[in-house]
């Protein structure tokens, strides 16, 4: 290098050549641009690491991710936040276990450092981190990463209703409702709850597992507080969630162990008649197939046949008409 201008250009050149190849999915050229900074003893920065880092995490090629990293520490180039950030998006793709050891590494890399959050770009990169690592240690049942993470969120930001939503749902598919609870808890203190955290809890509460472990009471008040929450004639997504959230607690209250007439009443007056037009039809369709079945389990022909009409009816049927769902 003739100066130290003339280095800064290349270097340059280097971190735009990896990106773009990158980006195109040019291994070879890659490579290529790799050999050459050996070739001419050019020492890769921590932008063009985490460069490199990124192209082979889009291209699930973990175990380079992994050989990049080592070579960071052998190259004496110290992860940043931004590197640490690429790394763990990367890692937590991985479902091979010899992955993990390094992912812990970084994590703990990550937790020593003081954060950068100079831009909204740093601030939503950690953010994102934060997410993917509660929702993989919450995946593994790795408790105790779980809490180094909300512990490490304290001194940093606060998390914000997904996240919180993201460690609601771990806590259900571990079916550790003492956490969920905590967990809601603190979200309620925080004002971090809305619609989609109270049709986690339903979801989780009203399982056939839990019947039997679940007050009552606790999942009446999950639906008074979801109730007002709920979209309905919207985003076809979040009806279909919502939809199917009703159908949990129809379920869950019509029940053999349950059976809470009272509040299956009242769950079916809430949909067919305060919501019930504005539902798009197969959702009509999930919601009335649904409710029926449950009144025919229990042996309620009445009201099974009450709802099998209204099933006919939304489906432009009548009773005479020859329909799966009639006989």
């Amino acid at each position: 290098m003739k100066s130290d201008k003339h280095r800064a250009a290349l270097s340059q050149t280097i971190t735009v050549l990896l990106g773009y190849f990158g980006e195109n999915q040019q291994w070879e050229r890659v490579t290529e641009v790799i050999s050459y900074t050996k070739r001419i003893r050019f020492k890769l920065n921590v932008i063009q690491f985490t460069a490199l880092i990124n192209v082979h995490g889009k291209a699930n090629q973990f175990d380079q991710v992994v050989e990049v990293f080592e070579e960071m520490k052998r190259s004496g180039v110290e992860p940043n936040n931004v590197s640490c950030c690429s790394l763990i998006a990367s890692l937590t793709k991985s479902s091979d276990p010899h992955h993990a050891e390094p992912l812990l590494e970084v994590w703990t890399l990550l937790r020593n450092q003081t954060p950068e959050m100079e831009t909204d770009k740093d601030m939503t990169a950690l953010s994102q981190t934060i997410t993917v690592l509660l929702v993989y240690f919450g995946e593994n049942q790795q408790w105790e990463r779980v809490t180094e993470v909300i512990s490490y969120t304290k001194n940093v930001f606060q998390l914000g209703a997904h996240q919180y939503n993201t460690l609601l749902s771990s806590f259900g598919k571990a079916n550790n409702l003492d956490a969920l609870q905590q967990c809601l808890e603190t979200m309620m203190q925080k004002g971090a709850t809305n619609a989609i955290s109270w049709q986690i809890v339903i979801q989780h509460l009203t399982k056939p597992s839990q019947r039997m472990h679940v007050a009552q009471d606790d999942v009446v008040e999950a639906w008074k507080k979801w109730r007002p929450l709920a979209q309905w004639g919207d985003d076809s997504q979040e009806e279909g969630d919502a939809v199917r959230t009703w159908v949990n607690l129809v379920q869950y209250f019509g029940s053999e162990e349950i059976a809470n007439w009272e509040v299956v009443g009242s769950l079916e007056k809430w949909m067919l008649i305060d919501n019930f037009t504005e539902l798009q039809k197969n959702n009509k369709r999930l919601a009335l197939t649904a409710l029926r079945r449950v009144y025919h389990e229990a042996e309620r022909s009445e009201d099974a046949a009450r709802v099998g009409g209204l099933l006919l009816a939304s489906q432009g049927l009548n009773a005479h008409s020859r329909h799966p769902l009639s006989q």
